[in-house]
């Protein structure tokens, strides 16, 4: 039995079900609560039927929509609609501030190869883009040479577009639900130290494409975050650079810090942040704010003028261009050359786990953590993972 449940942002109360191992939500539109569990009711018993086995969901017709709407017909589709029409539309509606402007920028590149691929196959309407459509695309791009990590990106940002025809009825269902993602190898997605990386480098066989992709997913010890540190100092990188290292930000977040964002008196620091839209927003959260990074913060206000903490000689904005290629000319012929920002994210939660800090609690200094980005920095750790299991002592 589902609960309603009030949005706050929204002042309406949303109804909820499960059912094949998925939970579902929709909102009510309305912010009483006697509509909200009268609504709910018939939820429950749509749901009740479905799992007893005295009705099934319609072809062609979502869970959601059978459920929350008692749809039993498929909702008309409009099916010569062109696809460029489409896909301008699509980029209309998701351009900031629904979604974060690098996700955009991601979005028109992948969509781009996509109105490329439909130009060589003759696929005009958005009727075209069926399964086999995006099979053939799933080829083409890998005789390009695209790796499948980079393909199976490229789909994720065409199934949230044909998410957004099926809602609005422009497809029946959306054609990606039956395609397979490509199986990546995860041996190039995980985040190795600088030993692991050197000594895979010494064996030989790797491209010089590989290689950067190795030293990319660096993980730094105390150790090497100090050295990365010095290395910076007296750089205009390198306040920037410490925060990363102090606070496990993302580099967007980062970013867009404001000097109102950080309370000198109370020791915290504010990070606002979404990833990829403003429905999957990230709930600001407060980050104690380190003291060796508090007094480099101290020292950077007298000389950065403006609200912006990082930006440049006039308080304006720098691109993300110029702070990677800050990055690659400070790390050029080091130890840390190829390094990417995002290391050191994972780096400030790699050095918090192994010094015993509770994971709920590094959880709450990152914001959104899911399981997978945890297993990504726990085998880092083997001795104390060795440690931990002896104090058994059976």
């Amino acid at each position: 039995m589902g609960k309603p449940f009030l949005e706050k942002k929204s002042g309406h109360y949303f109804v909820s079900c499960s059912y094949g191992g998925r939970r579902f939500k929709r909102s009510t539109g309305s912010s009483s609560l006697q509509v909200a569990r009268r609504a709910q009711a018939i939820v429950d018993g749509r749901v009740s039927e479905l799992k007893t086995g005295l009705s099934q969901v319609p072809e062609g017709v979502s869970v959601g929509e059978y459920v929350f709407e008692g749809r039993r017909e498929p909702k008309a589709v409009q099916t010569d609609l062109g696809l460029d029409a489409f896909i301008e539309r699509y980029l209309r509606e998701s351009s900031p501030p629904n979604k974060a402007e690098t996700t955009h920028r991601t979005e028109r590149v992948h969509i781009e190869h996509l109105r490329q691929f439909a130009g060589t196959r003759g696929i005009r309407t958005l009727a075209g883009l069926d399964r086999e459509a995006f099979e053939a695309y799933k080829r083409w791009r890998h005789q390009a040479g695209r790796k499948n990590v980079t393909i199976n990106k490229e789909l994720g940002t065409f199934r949230t577009m044909l998410n957004a025809a099926a809602r609005s009825g422009l497809l029946v269902q959306n054609p990606l639900r039956a395609v397979k993602w490509l199986k990546t190898d995860e041996a190039f997605g995980r985040f190795r130290t600088g030993r692991e990386i050197a000594e895979l480098v010494a064996r030989g066989g790797y491209s010089e494409k590989e290689i950067a992709t190795l030293r990319r997913f660096r993980y730094l010890d105390r150790h090497e975050v100090r050295q990365l540190l010095d290395l910076a100092k007296a750089t205009a990188l390198h306040p920037f650079l410490a925060t990363a290292a102090y606070t496990g930000m993302r580099f967007s977040e980062v970013l867009r810090l404001r000097w109102a964002d950080v309370d000198f008196k109370a020791r915290k620091v504010l990070a606002r942040g979404h990833k990829g839209s403003t429905t999957e927003q990230v709930s600001p959260r407060l980050i104690p704010l380190h003291p060796e990074l508090a007094r480099i913060l101290d020292e950077h206000r007298h000389r950065a003028p403006g609200a912006n903490l990082f930006g440049d000689a006039h308080g304006g904005s720098r691109s993300r261009e110029w702070y990677y290629k800050q990055l690659r000319k400070l790390t050029k012929g080091t130890t840390f050359e190829g390094i990417g920002f995002h290391a050191l994210r994972h780096s400030f939660a790699s050095n918090l786990a192994a010094a015993g800090v509770d994971q709920r609690l590094i959880d709450s200094f990152l914001g959104h953590q899911t399981e997978a980005m945890r297993k990504r920095y726990q085998h880092l750790f083997p001795e104390t993972q060795q440690e931990a299991i002896q104090q058994l002592g059976f």
